[in-house]
């Protein structure tokens, strides 16, 4: 969807609200549109625009929610990337964040030599297990 990518175009000029707008435009869109496969990312990059704006508690809504949405459509590499970005959080509970990114890159027989697993894996591996 271009007008997402217009909001990423905004946030990496430091455009924080237009950025916001376009991404609101573009789940608009999406939704009257019957576009719904695009909402899991959009969730996910207004929760990537939260936690630049210093709002974790927003950014963690956002990031669940695409989860939610790539999980219940079977989009598995959408629920991969915002399963990632919640790992990251700090304030996410560590064996929570470990155990749910691994469980998501374990449900992959394919693709393991991609950006996204490999940066998933490089992410487990810096969580610390819990104990």
């Amino acid at each position: 969807m271009l007008i997402a990518g217009l909001a990423e175009a905004h946030a990496a000029a430091g455009d924080s609200e237009a950025a916001f707008a376009r991404l609101a435009e573009a789940r608009t869109t999406a939704e009257s549109g019957g576009e719904i496969r695009y909402l899991a990312e959009l969730h996910r990059l207004e929760g990537e625009l939260h936690a630049g704006a210093d709002d974790p508690s927003a950014a963690e809504r956002c990031y669940r929610t695409a989860i939610e949405l790539a999980h219940e459509r079977g989009e598995r590499w959408l629920e991969l990337r915002a399963t990632m970005r919640l790992a990251l959080r700090p304030r996410t509970p560590p064996r929570a964040r470990r155990d749910d990114l691994a469980k998501v890159v374990a449900s992959f027989s394919e693709g393991l030599d991609t950006a996204d697993i490999r940066d998933a894996n490089r992410v487990l591996a810096e969580l610390v297990p819990f104990r």
